[in-house]
């Protein structure tokens, strides 16, 4: 078993799945198939799923304020505190950047990454209604 949770989003039914990523290569060490190993705890066993290489994105090993587990590529809804109550409500992308996961503007922004970002664990230490609304996948 991995110690990193992955989701990713099957070819076969467009759904989202998540555990352990496996990769499938050629010869030449090309990868030629994505595949998230699903563990169904009814059935005691894992499945096997080839997933979207593009939808892949791993856990930041959180969660939003629906205890939504968190993860690379998710738009979030979020509040910056300031001490002059000027609280201020941004939209943003989960992104890992420059060692750590940082918030960027949307990515239809002109100014995605381009002035950095919030840094996530942060946002989430101070603001209680931190939440996901989609990612940019779909």
């Amino acid at each position: 078993m991995s110690e990193y949770l992955f989701r990713g989003q099957s070819f076969e039914n467009k759904q989202w799945v998540q555990g352990d990523l496996f990769h499938d290569k050629d010869c030449f060490g090309n990868i030629t198939g994505s595949w998230i190993y699903e563990f169904s705890i009814g059935h005691g066993r894992q499945f096997q799923i080839e997933v979207d290489p593009e939808t892949i994105g791993q856990s930041v090993d959180a969660a939003d304020v629906n205890e939504k587990e968190i993860f690379n590529g998710d738009k979030v809804n979020f509040t910056v505190f300031d001490y002059e109550d000027n609280d201020t409500q941004y939209t943003g992308v989960v992104v890992f950047s420059d060692g750590h996961w940082q918030i960027w503007a949307a990515k239809d922004s002109p100014y995605y990454g381009s002035d950095g970002g919030f840094d996530l664990y942060w946002v989430l230490a101070q603001d209680d209604c931190f939440k996901i609304i989609g990612n940019i996948y779909e």
